[in-house]
């Protein structure tokens, strides 16, 4: 459909606004309906609604409704149809049958979690917390980008199946238990979540961002889970309103854990957090309360979005010559020499053998590391190394395997020699043998752990033998 506006161009974008809003939460209710997606021109003459419905009738039934009628009875302006409408004879496939198949499919690649988490995987619609998305897409392996900034990345997310099924393992949410989510996302995880709990627990999840939170909540009661507390404010608070909580789940890359977390979980319970150790190598740690420590009880790789607000800590990112590069805290000096590194012609060998993980143990150990990654078509590469700022500069990394791992340096030899050093005595690092114990900031460091220090907490990362 194309509805275009005739009215006082005045007041022309405000009544497209509220037009879209109205159709998006009609829609939602419409018997029959898949998807629908709903776009506003710039200039706030035009809404596109672009839906996928079971059958033709339902696409009839809903137009001929009053409730869709009364769209069009907006003061100030009138609303003309352009109605076209396409029968697809084709592909279409019940959505039960999609939903089963994404669920199936992660449990053929070895997802190993308890049978609860199947059925609430099983139980909750996928597609009605991500509306116009099409529905093989809904319910693929894929990470679903819902929001971007103004600098085009991703700030909102529906994230891959597969990891949040992990962190839901790693949480062991169990029926009864007082949950809180920080980072509400489309709502979708908070809906598991509330599957988990059952009728007599409880879930909250917040979010910073008003638009996020709206959405959330339409689409949870849109799937029939009203009773999911959504909240507006700064996740690393908390919601100390509805505390104590069993179990806290974090949805949002951070470096430290908040006080607030910590303060706000029951002892025993247990806390998932997306944590940036060092240098891009970012783990999903499930964590339990022992009085005023916490220790890790499962680890698995990762990658999620950042914390936003103002305890997002230092930036991590940047963007270079079409590389999007990953550094503790990367400074102007750094920043500066890659720039004009990459600019340069590399000098390209094969790449020696290298055990599995050592890129992880690379990140932790190396001061000088970081994570590269480019996009190039529809492949993600990915590359380790050192990046050297003494005299002359040298930037040396290993592409992947699945690329075609190669060692390239540019500049000076320091990095490549440095780098060749380390993957001659590399070790093997399964994350998965990894433990990691959270201390108070003041507490001694540990001499026989990696130590990071944050403003909060010490992390004291050991390796089982």
């Amino acid at each position: 459909m194309i509805i275009t506006w005739a009215g006082d161009p005045a007041h022309q974008q405000t009544c497209t606004d509220r037009l879209a809003r109205a159709f998006e939460q009609t829609m939602r209710r419409a018997s029959g309906l898949l998807s629908a997606r709903v776009h506003t021109s710039v200039d706030g003459a035009r809404i596109v609604v672009d839906t996928q419905w079971e059958r033709r009738e339902a696409f009839d039934a809903w137009r001929e409704a009053p409730e869709a009628q009364a769209l069009f009875e907006q003061p100030g302006a009138a609303a003309e149809w352009d109605t076209r409408v396409y029968v697809r004879h084709s592909t279409h496939r019940p959505v039960r049958a999609l939903h089963n198949e994404m669920v199936d499919r992660l449990v053929s690649q070895g997802f190993r979690g308890t049978p609860s988490i199947e059925s609430a995987l099983r139980t909750v619609p996928r597609h009605l917390f991500v509306p116009g998305v099409p529905l093989d897409v809904a319910y693929s392996q894929d990470v679903i980008v819902t929001r971007r900034g103004p600098d085009d990345l991703p700030v909102s997310s529906s994230s891959m199946p597969s990891i949040m099924a992990l962190m839901l393992e790693q949480l062991d949410v169990r029926p009864g238990h007082h949950v809180l989510e920080i980072g509400a996302g489309t709502g979708y995880n908070a809906a598991l979540l509330a599957v988990l709990a059952g009728s007599e627990g409880e879930v909250t999840t917040i979010d910073l961002d008003d638009t996020i939170v709206r959405d959330a909540r339409d689409h949870l009661d849109a799937a029939g889970y009203a009773r999911v507390r959504v909240l507006a404010g700064d996740g690393w608070l908390g919601a100390p309103q509805h505390a104590p909580y069993d179990r806290i789940e974090v949805t949002v890359g951070v470096s430290d854990l908040s006080p607030a977390w910590v303060a706000q979980l029951r002892d025993g319970g247990r806390l998932v957090a997306p944590l940036w150790l060092a240098r891009g190598c970012e783990l999903s740690v499930g964590f339990q309360k022992d009085g005023d420590r916490l220790r890790s009880v499962a680890v698995t790789e990762c990658g999620f979005m950042r914390l936003r607000g103002p305890h997002a800590g230092a930036e991590t990112f940047l963007n270079v010559r079409g590389w999007t590069v990953r550094m503790d805290a990367p400074d102007a000096a750094r920043a500066a020499a890659l720039e004009a590194l990459l600019a340069l012609e590399p000098r390209v060998e094969p790449a020696p053998p290298a055990p599995r993980g050592w890129h992880t143990r690379l990140l932790l150990e190396e001061p000088r590391a970081l994570f590269l990654g480019r996009t190039q078509g529809s492949w993600w590469h990915a590359a380790h190394g050192i990046l050297d700022t003494a005299v002359p500069p040298s930037l040396a990394f290993v592409t992947s395997r699945v690329w075609d791992h190669q060692l390239y340096t540019y500049g000076g030899t320091a990095a490549r020699d440095a780098l060749l050093e380390r993957l001659a005595t590399a070790r093997s690092l399964h994350v998965q043998d990894l433990t990691i114990e959270v201390l108070p900031r003041t507490a001694p460091a540990p001499p026989d752990a990696i130590v990071l220090a944050r403003p909060h907490y010490l992390y004291a990362i050991r390796e089982r033998p």
